[in-house]
Parts: C-alpha cells; sequence; structure tokens
C-alpha cells in the first residue's frame, strides 16, 4: 500500500500560540476564517485550566486564537482579509462592519 503525502500543511503550516490565562502552548493552523485545527499535546492539556470537554476549546485558547489571526500571527490560508465574506449572489462583497449593499438597490 501507498502512503499518499499529505500537503496541506505546506501553504499553512501549525505555528504556536499560547493562551493567556493559563500559558498553554498548541499548535494552529486556520484554512479560511471559520475552520480552524488545533493540536494539542499532554502540557498543555494538564496546564489548561478552561478545557472542561476534551471535544471543545477553552474559551481564552480561542480568544488568543482569534486575536493572532487578526493580527496576522497566524496566516489564514484562503486570504480573505479578517471580516471579509465572500459575495452572494446579487450581492455586493462587504465587511462584517459594513451595510451590506443589494446590487439591485
Amino acid at each position: 500500500m501507498t502512503t499518499r503525502q499529505d500537503d496541506r500543511l505546506l501553504d499553512g503550516p501549525l505555528v504556536p500560540v499560547a493562551c493567556r490565562r493559563c500559558a498553554a502552548e498548541v499548535l494552529v493552523r486556520k484554512s479560511t476564517w471559520e475552520q480552524t485545527s488545533i493540536q494539542w499535546n499532554a502540557a498543555a492539556r494538564a496546564a489548561c485550566v478552561g478545557l472542561q470537554d476534551p471535544h471543545d476549546t477553552c474559551p481564552a485558547l480561542r480568544s488568543a486564537i482569534q486575536e493572532a489571526a487578526l493580527t496576522g500571527a497566524i496566516k489564514i490560508v484562503d486570504g480573505e482579509p479578517a471580516g471579509v465574506r465572500p459575495a452572494v449572489d446579487g450581492e455586493e462583497r462587504s465587511t462584517k462592519n459594513d451595510r451590506r449593499v443589494m446590487a439591485d438597490e
């Protein structure tokens, strides 16, 4: 059996991000603004005081990841600037802070 190489990390490698509350450090990759991959290790799990459910993410760590993405410390693979969403048919492109304007207005 041949194993195919996983090339997803070539365009956006995992980057260390530390929680501001407990200093737990995880590896993070963001493919899009909506999709985040987090790689935990045993030391980070032991240090995290906000991780109640092992299938969830600590709110303080989630905030640190969001800040790292907004400041550019984490590359967003799709390359869209923060807050910009793709235009929907009949709608102009806008940011989350702007009023969405319909193309036929």
